[in-house]
């Protein structure tokens, strides 16, 4: 990707005062990278509920080619497991990236058998603020 940040008004990215653990396990879809345990409780949500699976698909591409997304498939939270999540995780951050367009959310939340890495998502942060437009 090669288009610049563009987060908001400063170029930076926007952490979302309206996004919270609630809002973003029951309105957004959540893909998740199964192979790689540094991204442990990190997600790509995407609020259009899945309709940007194209840009969700470049984003990964991104951290791949950043090692910071592993080789397996990923994966999403289905319907029926949202509760569960909500329940379980504890909310850290979200921070909206506009992508070709496209508005998704990175969320960093923690769980007690699969902890965030703080360092890991500011990888993240790093690379799409390099990669987004």
């Amino acid at each position: 990707m090669s288009d610049k940040p563009a987060n908001d008004a400063t170029g930076q990215h926007s952490a979302l005062g309206s996004w919270d653990g609630p809002s973003i396990f029951r309105s957004t879809q959540l893909t998740f990278d199964p192979g790689d345990k540094a991204n442990g409780s990190l997600y790509l949500c995407d609020p259009s509920g899945g309709k940007q699976s194209q840009v969700i698909e470049q984003v990964i591409a991104c951290l791949r080619e950043r090692a910071l997304w592993s080789s397996q498939a990923p994966k999403q939270v289905r319907d029926d497991q949202r509760q569960a999540y909500e329940e379980q995780l504890v909310f850290v951050e979200a921070v909206e990236v506009v992508v070709k367009g496209a508005r998704l959310v990175i969320t960093r939340c923690n769980h007690p058998k699969f902890p965030s890495n703080a360092e890991r998502f500011s990888g993240w942060k790093r690379a799409l603020g390099a990669a987004v437009e």
